[in-house]
C-alpha cells in the first residue's frame, strides 16, 4: 500500500517538506556514522503489482 494517505502514527504527516527533512536527517546520520552519503532515486516507483 502507498503511504500517500496512511502513515504510521509515530511519523510526521506525509508532505514534501517532511520528506525533505527526513532525507536531510538520514543523510547526516549516514555521514556521521562513516557512510559516504545517500542515493535516493526512483520517482516513478509505486507500490503496486504494475511493472515498467
Amino acid at each position: 500500500a502507498n503511504i500517500i494517505s496512511d502513515t504510521h502514527p509515530d511519523y510526521r504527516p506525509a508532505s514534501p517538506e517532511n520528506q525533505r527533512d527526513w532525507l536531510i536527517a538520514l543523510t547526516r546520520e549516514v555521514i556521521a556514522s562513516g557512510g559516504k552519503g545517500v542515493i535516493y532515486w526512483e520517482p516513478a516507483w509505486v507500490s503496486s503489482p504494475c511493472s515498467t
